[in-house]
């Protein structure tokens, strides 16, 4: 775990960046605020890091965002929604997937 939330200030200067990656590492919601000015990046994954749901906020100024991961996060999915309303166009992935039991499947047999 070499990426912390004082290496983020370092990565928050790669302003055209498109894709980043940082999961796994050790950052929280204080090193989300140095990834609000990278206004190029598409892809961002936070997966199993210390980031919040209140550290979403911060992300809310990156418009040309499109794909934000969030698994294995503390993050509230539902709360998540916020930012989606913010940033129409970014699809939240929490992993936090629910698969309705249909009328004809095989786990309802006894």
């Amino acid at each position: 775990k070499l990426v912390d939330n004082k290496a983020m200030a370092a990565i928050g200067e790669l302003k055209n960046l498109k894709r980043l990656s940082l999961s796994g590492a050790n950052i929280n919601d204080s090193g989300l605020a140095f990834i609000r000015n990278m206004q190029e990046l598409e892809f961002l994954n936070l997966a199993r890091t210390g980031v919040t749901t209140e550290g979403l906020a911060q992300l809310a100024a990156l418009k040309n965002l499109k794909s934000l991961y969030l698994f294995e996060t503390s993050v509230d999915s539902s709360k998540a929604v916020a930012l989606k309303a913010k940033l129409p166009g970014v699809h939240v992935e929490t992993g936090r997937i629910i698969v309705p039991i249909l009328e004809g499947d095989t786990s309802r047999l006894k």
